[in-house]
């Protein structure tokens, strides 16, 4: 372990502390402490102390100057010095103060929206100070009703009408915000052609007042519901809905359309099918754009989401660009971090249900309780709410089944040990080339487009219907297709190499993209196997049967065995019955449950270990403390506690802080695993479909 400082001074490159070129004075620095907070997005702060005399200050380690801690030629943490404070004590130091790249996030701020969905924002046309009310085109007759469901314009019955005259009610978006697409949804008293519904954006707050504007409209006797769609080009500031009067006359019934929803997009790309589509990684990738200039570039670390956010921010103001990261991610709660590089790359991604670290009971130190709480575990999760209709419905996520993971005893090769793995074609050697973890995986080689592999003998124990196999495969070749097929079972002798063939019990894999990229397979086994097993697997390239060499290398390779939970074993059944605030759609009450049922998996476990020297990696490997505090969100399994979920031992929590010291060479952990980001999605869906 040999821990350096690494600083870049304005108009310059970087220098390392402790070498007498360069400005690095010559002086070692001491004393070194950082940290890491999964709120923090990763690197937090750190100190050390520099034997310079205080009285002369050095331009070199002014405020905001970028830091980077380093354990040889791996970053170990990255930020910028915040603080040097001023002493004139006797003893000639200096202690500089750094916090974390995840602080820039809260060093600038936008209003930028996204979409708009919030009825309630439109207000009536009339309340503008610059409306011209003195015009029959904002006549005084109309009425207009601005609710949080709905909005409502009509003419009375018995008023009567001038031609032009509009009842209109407007969205302003803020003079940093111009909208491109309009959705809206309305009913209509469907009773005659003299007047229509217009959707209009348009570069003036008043309806008729100077600028350019274009629209979309539909005739009261059209239809009694349906829905406007508009794309505006240029875009604009301001949104008007209005009820016009294309010919004079007296109605002799009341007139109404009635607004259902409306939908706002500040980036038309961010619709399809009427429906938002904006995803968090935009969010997230537009915010570091806008506010977060010393955060690279680089965004091939921010993991795609599926969710469409329906409203977004969800109301209109500043805010700092952690708050919108976090907004945005309270749909999921997945992990966002800065890696620890000079230049910090985004990652974001859903947390790892597998562990990264593990421990045994005589290789840590508790210094907290861990909460062993069973409270919290359900087998099933229902959401009531109530939909745009005011029915009342239900959303069920289901699944009793999580994995005890079971490794192979020589699945991650290290050591370039392939004990008791055999080739049936081709052949399989331990490689340094690439890894998954650790510093070996298994180079598998092929002459003829086809190679099998039988693995050593895996002891699973009680068995359960379900299991699932793990691969992590590396391509080197992009030939055809790569088919992997294989069998589980307690007589493996045989590879068949045949596409289709029958007696297997995974697959077919069919990896057809990625090559240079590491990627984790998962294949689920529906037949119910026990006692002592053995994976029987083979891969072919359809098209490639005359070409030779290596194809892949495959690291890590375990075997989930498929369990229900300790409440299912007890032939119970544990529901959270929750409600969804406000009204809601059933994707989204059932997008809720699944996340809570996916929590359950995991009950809340707290506690704060300390480990020195070296931690042990999932797969046999090492790596030194120093680098946990750049590790927050990855999971840690401590091997002497049970699961309250399974009743297996081996507890599994998250890390959410990471303290190193280098005087000691120990990292203080906290493990927490909260799942109150769960509250946070109902609430922010309720207000975005109320």
């Amino acid at each position: 372990m040999s821990l350096s400082v690494e600083l870049q001074p304005r108009d310059a490159g970087w220098v390392k502390l402790g070498t007498q070129q360069d400005g690095g004075y010559g002086v070692v620095p001491c004393s070194i402490e950082f940290d890491g907070d999964a709120s923090e997005y990763g690197c937090l702060s750190a100190s050390f102390r520099l034997k310079l005399n205080p009285r002369w200050p050095r331009a070199i380690l002014e405020q905001f100057t970028p830091v980077v801690i380093k354990d040889g030629n791996d970053d170990r943490w990255s930020g910028r010095i915040i603080a040097v404070p001023t002493t004139f004590a006797e003893d000639a130091e200096v202690v500089v103060q750094c916090q974390g790249w995840g602080q820039h996030t809260k060093d600038d701020c936008t209003d930028r929206e996204w979409v708009i969905a919030d009825l309630s924002r439109l207000v009536d046309q009339r309340s503008i100070p610059s409306a011209q009310l003195g015009l029959a085109k904002c006549y005084a007759g109309a009425q207009v009703n601005v609710g949080e469901g709905s909005v409502t314009l009509m003419s009375p019955s018995g008023s009567p009408l001038t031609t032009g005259g509009a009842a209109c009610v407007t969205l302003d978006l803020g003079p940093n915000n111009l909208a491109t697409r309009f959705v809206a949804t309305y009913e209509s008293s469907a009773n005659t052609a003299n007047q229509g519904l217009y959707m209009q954006g348009y570069s003036n707050a008043d309806l008729y007042g100077t600028g350019s504007g274009t629209g979309t409209s539909v005739l009261n006797s059209a239809a009694a519901s349906g829905t406007l769609r508009w794309t505006t080009s240029p875009a604009t500031r301001y949104v008007h809905i209005y009820m016009y009067t294309t010919a004079g006359y007296t109605p002799g019934a009341d007139v109404w359309f009635k607004i259902t929803s409306l939908k706002v997009f500040t980036n038309a790309a961010d619709e399809s099918g009427d429906l938002s589509i904006l995803k968090a990684p935009t969010v997230i990738s537009d915010v570091l754009a806008a506010v977060c200039p010393n955060i690279s570039s680089d965004r091939s670390k921010i993991q795609a989401t599926t969710f469409g956010i329906p409203n977004f921010p969800g109301s209109p103001g500043w805010r700092y660009g952690n708050e919108l990261i976090d907004a945005a991610n309270a749909y999921h709660g997945y992990g966002f971090r800065l890696s620890p590089d000079p230049v910090p790359v985004a990652e974001f991604g859903p947390l790892d249900s597998d562990y990264s670290f593990v421990v045994g009971a005589e290789e840590y130190r508790l210094a907290e309780p861990a909460a062993q709480d069973g409270r919290s575990v359900f087998s099933r999760v229902i959401s009531e709410f109530e939909d745009a209709a005011g029915v009342r419905s239900y959303a069920t996520a289901e699944n009793p089944y999580i994995a005890s993971r079971f490794q192979f005893n020589t699945g991650s090769f290290e050591g370039g040990v392939t004990a008791g793995w055999t080739a049936t074609s081709g052949s399989i050697a331990a490689s340094t080339t690439v890894a998954f973890t650790g510093s070996y995986s298994a180079q598998l080689s092929t002459a003829f487009g086809t190679f099998g592999f039988i693995s050593p003998t895996i002891l699973t124990g009680q068995s359960e219907a379900k299991k699932t196999v793990r691969l992590r495969l590396y391509r080197t070749t992009a030939i055809g297709q790569l088919i992997v097929r294989g069998a589980l079972g307690t007589t493996v002798t045989t590879i068949n190499t045949t596409s289709g063939a029958a007696g297997y019990n995974i697959g077919p894999i069919v990896d057809a993209a990625p090559v240079n990229t590491w990627v984790t397979v998962d294949v689920p086994i529906t037949t119910a196997v026990g006692g002592e097993v053995k994976l029987s697997l083979d891969c072919l390239l359809p098209g490639g049967s005359g070409f030779a060499g290596v194809v892949l290398y495959m690291d890590d390779v375990e075997l989930y065995e498929g369990a229900a939970t300790v409440v299912d074993r007890r032939g119970m059944r544990r529901t959270a019955l929750k409600a969804m605030d406000g009204r809601s759609t059933a994707a989204a009450a059932l997008q809720v449950a699944q996340l809570e049922l996916d929590a359950a998996q995991f009950p809340p476990f707290k506690g704060t270990i300390s480990v020195t020297g070296r931690i042990r990696t999932k797969g046999g490997g090492s790596i030194a403390v120093s680098a946990l505090p750049a590790r927050v969100l990855d999971s840690l399994l401590i091997e002497n506690l049970q699961d309250p979920n399974t009743g297996a031992f081996g507890r599994q929590g998250i890390i959410r802080t990471a303290k190193y010291t280098e005087a000691t060479d120990t990292v203080e952990i906290g493990i927490d695993d909260p799942q109150d980001f769960i509250s946070v999605v109902r609430a922010r869906l309720s207000a975005a479909t109320r």
